[in-house]
């Protein structure tokens, strides 16, 4: 039988509670991962995804936009009456007052000058990582791992022992597994 121990990784990238987002979305970028283990001290407390990075940036809306901001001191431009006007924003309007607007999402995750994109810079990992944790011992057979990954709609399992993390499997291991040693039955 194929134990979760001879197929799992176990040089294992993990991050800090305490990381801010943007270093936690630059390492998971530089490394090509989709998520990673949370870890403080020795224990597993976390898992943090793109996913879960996407799902707040775009959950939490910007800094107010310039026409908000002169709304607030009651200043208007030519441009913000067009828009008013017509009930919708002309497109020189966006173009003109975000120079990013067409940028691609993980180009906008890079740039670290932009006011919008401070929110990753402002909150750490503990803020969004999920706190349910997949795990399972290094003496797992290699079919159970796969059932219990599928029940649970995941593509990588944690491997602990007495919380602390040891290694990581995923389905391409499993897959590796499989085609190495028929564990077909």
């Amino acid at each position: 039988m194929v134990k979760l121990h001879d197929i799992m990784s176990v040089e294992v990238t993990s991050l800090d509670p305490n990381m801010t987002l943007r270093e936690a979305t630059e390492v998971l970028s530089s490394e090509h991962f989709g998520g990673a283990p949370v870890v403080a001290g020795d224990r597993v407390v976390g898992v943090i995804s793109i996913a879960d990075l996407l799902d707040f940036v775009s959950s939490n809306p910007g800094p107010p936009t310039l026409k908000e901001e002169r709304a607030e001191w009651g200043e208007s431009s030519e441009k913000e009456e067009a828009w008013n006007s017509r009930g919708e924003p002309a497109a020189a309007y966006f173009g003109e007052m975000w120079s990013d607007v067409f940028v691609q999402v993980d180009e906008r995750f890079r740039k670290t000058d932009s006011p919008e994109w401070d929110i990753l810079e402002e909150h750490v990992v503990s803020d969004i990582m999920t706190h349910r944790l997949c795990q399972l011992p290094p003496e797992t057979d290699v079919r159970d791992a796969a059932e219990f990954m599928l029940r649970a709609g995941i593509h990588r399992v944690l491997v602990t022992e007495e919380g602390r993390l040891v290694g990581v499997a995923s389905t391409t291991d499993i897959v590796k597994a499989v085609a190495q040693h028929g564990l077909g039955g």
